[in-house]
């Protein structure tokens, strides 16, 4: 029963209300207002009153784990029964990851400092010399969390160039391993793990358990044996794990830096009567979803048309987009295509900036507010209307595929096992199919299982009149290829198409 502590009204009037009963019953005359003696030492006591319920209340929602756990009390439960408590942040870093270019001979030393574009500091961690115009370093943020991440073709500029050496310099190797330290809701899912699965001398959820205390792993797959098969994935006596991390997409791969101190960490830990263990990378599968979305007409979207539209084989970069149809097609409708209409190009949410015509070819120039993330579209991508809820859908699709973990296999039990009774969902606490019921279910603001629903969710909720999924026709479930290349297979989100229907 949750503790609902008082008011300071209803304690002051608990206290008059006493105090004038007791005074009337030995017939005592008594003024108990607010302003009186006893009213001035009720409103003392009143306010000590009230502050034992407020720290009782906070008792109550520190002393046993749950959302509503402070932060400080977190890390005292998480320093009592996690071996390193809170996991920290760590450093982003790459091996041969920065090209450096000037004249030849020039030298440049380990520990020269450099700053991104948004301000993160980095450092060199080798020191090389030019030929042939370049040279490679390995560097190293000297930023904690994911701010120093770099992805291929991001630029880091020396604070003081060494003599003979460029100032900027260019990222040619992601750098990764940068983490933020880990967030309440976070350790409160591992502490609850922990303390819901005590070690067991090394049942599944130990295995889990020792995975995800490593930094760099968010959550963590379990494959041994089952009542699907006694002898587990790849034999008796064989245990593999496999891990994913924090992002979306096949941003949750770990690296191998990762996945190498996850092996330790089990190898420590694990029965000494285990045979062998593995620590598994899932390999992303990309799945495209296509929607046809009806909305109420409060949610409509910026521009209609009836028939298709393509990119042009004739666009050339990511923000100068030409369409193979004439603008004169757009006008004609009642909701023409016009600046500050959004559109989904390829999947890619845009705001458009102009229209104009494409003279004299049949076409159309549409220029956007800002350059495609995914670069230039090529000819016969999508072109489609997008309208008030589009952001809203891409996102909880993208949602429902970041809750997907990798392939359960036969050992973990699929969904083909659904004569036996389906998978083991208590086990191995994890579903691995896109399922259509689920897709439908988000496209329609349901929500997406196990998760929360969020303002997204309520917006479609209010917004959607009809969801018709094209694509996929039936559920999707990814390949265990345990006895082949002995990768795991997870899927992620692919072109994501949500468009109106069409009337021709």
């Amino acid at each position: 029963m949750t503790l609902t502590p008082p008011t300071r009204t209803q304690l002051l009037s608990q206290y008059q209300g006493a105090v004038r009963s007791l005074c009337e019953a030995a017939s005592i005359p008594i003024v108990v207002t607010e302003d009186s003696d006893v009213g001035i030492k009720g409103v003392a006591l009143m306010e000590a009153i009230y502050g034992l319920h407020y720290w009782l209340s906070v008792i109550e929602k520190d002393i046993f784990v749950s959302g509503e756990t402070s932060t400080a009390a977190l890390d005292k439960h998480a320093d009592a029964k996690l071996e390193g408590g809170r996991k920290g942040s760590t450093y982003a870093s790459g091996t041969d990851a920065l090209t450096i270019t000037g004249t030849n001979g020039s030298t440049f030393a380990a520990g020269e400092s450099l700053t991104g574009d948004d301000g993160t500091e980095y450092e060199l961690a080798s020191g090389g010399t030019i030929a042939s115009g370049t040279a490679t370093a390995d560097v190293v943020a000297t930023t904690r969390g994911s701010a120093g991440n770099r992805a291929v073709g991001d630029t880091l500029t020396f604070n003081s160039p060494p003599s003979g050496i460029d100032a900027a310099a260019t990222i040619a190797v992601a750098m990764t391993d940068g983490e933020d330290a880990e967030t309440d809701g976070e350790l409160a899912k591992r502490l609850l793990d922990a303390y819901r699965n005590p070690p067991a001398g090394g049942r599944m959820s130990d295995y889990r358990q020792w995975a995800t205390a490593v930094e760099g792993v968010y959550t963590a797959y379990v494959y041994g044996p089952s009542r699907y098969a006694q002898n587990g994935r790849r034999g008796l006596g064989i245990v593999d794990v496999a891990i994913l991390g924090r992002g979306s997409g096949s941003a949750r791969v770990p690296s191998t830096t990762v996945a190498d101190n996850v092996d330790d960490a089990i190898y420590a830990k694990r029965p000494a009567t285990v045979k062998e263990h593995s620590v598994l990378r899932p390999t992303a599968v990309t799945q495209a979803v296509e929607a046809v979305i009806t909305p109420f007409k409060e949610y409509q979207y910026d521009w209609e048309k009836q028939a298709a539209v393509t990119v042009d084989a004739a666009t050339t970069d990511a923000r100068t987009i030409i369409v193979d149809d004439e603008i004169a097609d757009f006008a004609t409708s009642a909701r023409p295509l016009k600046a500050g209409s959004r559109v989904l190009i390829a999947g890619e949410l845009a705001t458009v900036k102009s229209v104009t015509d494409n003279t004299p070819s049949a076409k159309a120039t549409v220029v956007l507010t800002a350059d495609l993330v995914g670069g230039t579209p090529s000819g016969g991508d999508s072109f489609w209307p997008a309208g008030p809820l589009t952001a809203a859908h891409l996102a909880v699709v993208q949602k429902l595929f970041d809750q997907l973990g990798p392939a359960r296999g036969e050992s973990v039990g699929s969904s083909t096992s659904a004569a036996d009774g389906g998978y083991d969902r208590e086990q191995t606490g994890w579903d691995d199919t896109l399922r259509l019921n689920a897709l439908h279910r988000a496209l329609r603001g349901g929500g997406v299982l196990d998760l929360e629903r969020d303002d997204n969710d309520k917006l479609l909720a209010l917004g959607v009149q009809d969801a018709t999924i094209s694509t996929p026709s039936a559920n999707v479930e990814p390949d265990d290829n345990a006895l082949t290349t002995g990768d795991v297979e997870f899927l992620i989100a692919g072109e994501l198409t949500i468009r109106p229907a069409l009337t021709t």
